[in-house]
């Protein structure tokens, strides 16, 4: 039979010492390891003081640097300051200033002291203008994805092809068409401008259809369900064609030529 062995109070008392004497050493430890860094993460050298914008146009400086101090507001875990150099939000940053501001199309923040940030912009570039119908003045910048971003001036002499149809309400933040197809109505346009033609608007018709206007009031019917390239061709065939006569100069001398059917032009 196995005895446990005595042990005398003043021992006991000594090991319960030492290991309440680790306990607490152990907690200060964690303390210091935890409040060290956050003191020295809110010294004020360390806080970003100054924010730099480079590469706006359009878009306003003031609204760049609020979306930017919205994010370096407050702290993480109620201990470390988000305006900290180290450990700001960087990539935060810049989804926010992308995201909150419809005519940007994309930011990169980078430290340039240890108390200074630089934002770099690039702001969306229209290509085209979208406007509530093909005679309205109230109208709104495209880029080339199709995105509608912003409202635009009023332009004389056909700056840019004018678009319509496919969006209702509010349109800043909608898309005329996915980026594919507008790509492909883009590419359309473009085809005819090489044709010596002037499309100065682009209407929406149900089933991907799409209604060209020319300067004197002729039109052009094409549709985004038939290849674009044979479409291209059979127009180039029905302008070059001396038996048909439907080109007078730089304008037709038809109504409209139809190109949604195949080799069948109408």
């Amino acid at each position: 039979m196995r005895t446990k062995p005595l042990q005398s109070p003043r021992l006991l008392k000594k090991r319960r010492k030492r290991i309440i004497m680790r306990i607490v050493l152990s907690v200060c430890a964690l303390v210091a390891v935890i409040a060290l860094p956050a003191l020295l993460l809110r010294l004020s050298f360390w806080n970003i003081r100054t924010i730099e914008v480079s590469g706006i146009k359009a878009v306003s400086e003031t609204d760049v640097r609020s979306a930017v101090e919205s994010k370096l507001e407050g702290t993480y875990f109620h201990i470390f300051p988000r305006s900290n150099i180290v450990i700001y939000p960087k990539r935060s940053i810049e989804e926010t200033v992308k995201t909150s501001l419809q005519r940007i199309d994309g930011a990169t923040v980078k430290r340039k002291s240890l108390s200074s940030i630089e934002v770099s912009i690039s702001e969306r570039a229209p290509v085209a203008l979208w406007c509530g119908s093909a005679s309205s003045s109230d109208c709104y910048f495209l880029d080339k994805s199709g995105l509608i971003f912003d409202r635009s001036p009023e332009f004389s002499n056909n700056v840019y092809v004018t678009y319509s149809g496919n969006v209702s309400g509010e349109p800043i933040g909608k898309y005329f068409a996915e980026s594919a197809e507008f790509s492909r109505v883009q590419d359309f346009v473009q085809a005819v401008k090489s044709l010596a033609l002037s499309p100065f608007a682009v209407t929406a018709m149900p089933n991907n259809d799409y209604r060209i206007s020319l300067p004197k009031g002729e039109e052009i019917l094409f549709t985004t369900r038939e290849s674009l390239e044979e479409t291209v061709s059979n127009l180039q065939s029905v302008l070059s064609d001396p038996k048909l006569s439907v080109r007078s100069g730089d304008s037709l001398s038809v109504t409209s030529i139809d190109l949604r059917f195949g080799n069948k032009v109408f």
